[in-house]
Formats: C-alpha cells, sequence, structure tokens
C-alpha cells in the first residue's frame, strides 16, 4: 500500500493513498514534544501511533509505543522563547548537566530513524548520512545550482 506523509506542526500523519474507511485503508501518527489540544476521540482510531517524549501525557496515552529521547538535563538548551522578550541582544546556551544514558539516542536521532524506516531504509541505517542527505536535499531545493558551492 502507498503511504503519504503529511507535515504536520511538531508531529506527521501517514494516511493511506486508499480511500479512507476501505478496509485498506491504515492510519498511523508520530508524535513529539508534549500534549497537544485535540480530541482523544480521534486518536482512538488510528491503527498505530508513535509517540517520542519522555512523560506519559495525554497525548502519548495513546500511543502503541513510546520512544523516549534525552532527558532534560541531559540535553544542550539555546533559549529562544525568552530573549525575544528581552530589550537587549543576547544569546543564553546551557550545556548538559548530566551525561546522557549510554545508548540513548537524543530525539533527533530517533526521528531520522523513524525517517529512515517509513523511507524503507530500515532501523540499521545511518543516522549521520541521512543527516548529511536531507541537508543537502535542502540546500538542493532552496538554492539550486549554488548547492555545491555550499557543501
Amino acid at each position: 500500500m502507498l503511504m503519504k506523509a503529511m507535515a504536520v506542526h511538531r508531529s506527521f500523519a501517514i494516511t493511506p493513498s486508499a480511500e479512507i474507511g476501505s478496509p485498506a485503508a491504515k492510519s498511523a501518527m508520530v508524535a513529539r514534544a508534549g500534549p497537544r489540544p485535540g480530541p482523544a476521540a480521534a486518536l482512538e482510531t488510528l491503527d498505530f501511533m508513535v509517540s517520542v517524549d519522555v512523560y506519559v501525557n495525554e497525548t502519548t496515552r495513546h500511543a502503541d509505543v513510546i520512544l523516549p529521547g534525552l532527558l532534560p538535563f541531559e540535553e544542550s538548551h539555546y533559549d529562544v522563547a525568552f530573549s525575544q522578550l528581552s530589550y537587549r541582544n543576547h544569546a543564553r546556551y546551557s550545556s548538559p548537566v548530566l551525561a546522557p544514558s549510554p545508548g540513548r539516542p537524543a530525539e533527533w536521532e530517533i526521528l531520522l530513524r523513524l525517517a529512515a524506516v517509513a523511507e524503507g531504509r530500515g532501523a540499521g541505517a545511518d543516522v549521520q548520512t541521512l543527516d548529511d542527505q536531507m541537508v543537502a536535499e535542502d540546500l538542493r531545493r532552496r538554492t539550486g545550482a549554488q548547492v555545491d558551492f555550499l557543501l
């Protein structure tokens, strides 16, 4: 069955090319970054749902699989929200307080691995290579002929 990914803010849904409601139709969703408003009944109708989060909340409780990323103290952080409210220009960067648990991937690595599986590359795909390919593809789309100079 052919599937098409639709980009949604902080999540993506996989919808079938078959007509919705037909026996061949399957629906899936990958959600990340906390709860979002919406009827719980809609999440219950999904055939499969994956959440990337370290907490069980109103959204992740509907997931078939919850993949935990790094804990907040294990990740670096660049504060964007509060600097926009400031009357002076500044940047605030916080290094990780704790070392990440061994073998526990960051959220971006989890999402790239899920993208590799969705593209048919398998779970063993090299996420760094996939990341480089996605950046190059995005630059090609945005810059055209200048991409070789940028890479």
